[in-house]
């Protein structure tokens, strides 16, 4: 593995500051995985152990990220402000780093709340692919028009989901699936919960050999 350089990224939101960490291993950016974490209500943030274990897998294969905190989680200073809102955040994190950069190529990966935003925001965005672990349809009905987003999302998309979910059932991930239908990768993690604890590393050779095979560099 490649050494890999840390870069604090401050963006605006309206009057809101939020910060966001690239990770990348040269000055020369090609692509830039964005990775969304779980509910700010809830705890999460940018430095979710899920999040941050896969930023740690996907430098093994070389892929550049953003992490950044949605409004209303860690050091952001600014209320939450509900799913359109983070829509929003990730909308101006990309403009952003797509200007500090210079990156044409992006995708999303989220996870629980982060993978809600990631697949609305694929459906009314340009990534190359997005990769969903265990969204929530509930959530994604926040939006207006949320199925007809669903069903605009062309993109390659991995949904990944644990069976014994209890939090977000795996049939957020059913529903879901029935919505975007192209272009669609499923899969499921036997014996697994919301939180990743048994299964983690697997999940994320499955990520990473996802994104092996979609070449976005």
């Amino acid at each position: 593995m490649s050494s890999f350089s840390s870069t604090l990224i401050e963006f605006r939101v309206g009057s809101n500051l939020l910060s966001g960490i690239l990770e990348s291993k040269t000055n020369e950016h090609l692509f830039v995985m964005f990775l969304l974490h779980p509910h700010p209500l809830f705890g999460g943030d940018m430095h979710n152990e899920v999040i941050r274990e896969i930023a740690l897998h996907l430098q093994h294969i070389g892929v550049d990220t953003f992490r950044f905190n949605f409004r209303g989680s860690g050091d952001s200073k600014s209320d939450y402000a509900g799913v359109d809102g983070a829509v929003a955040d990730l909308r101006n994190a990309v403009d952003k780093v797509q200007s500090v950069t210079g990156i044409s190529k992006y995708s999303f990966l989220g996870y629980s709340f982060g993978a809600s935003i990631a697949l609305i925001s694929t459906g009314i965005m340009d990534p190359n692919y997005v990769i969903a672990l265990s969204p929530s349809y509930s959530l994604i009905q926040e939006t207006s028009n949320h199925d007809d987003i669903l069903q605009n999302i062309s993109c390659p998309t991995l949904l990944i989901h644990g069976s014994r979910d209890m939090t977000v059932p795996i049939k957020n991930s059913i529903i879901i699936a029935k919505k975007i239908e192209d272009s669609l990768l499923t899969k499921i993690i036997l014996n697994e919960g919301h939180f990743y604890l048994n299964k983690l590393p697997h999940t994320c050779e499955i990520i990473k050999d996802y994104i092996t095979s979609q070449k976005p560099q």
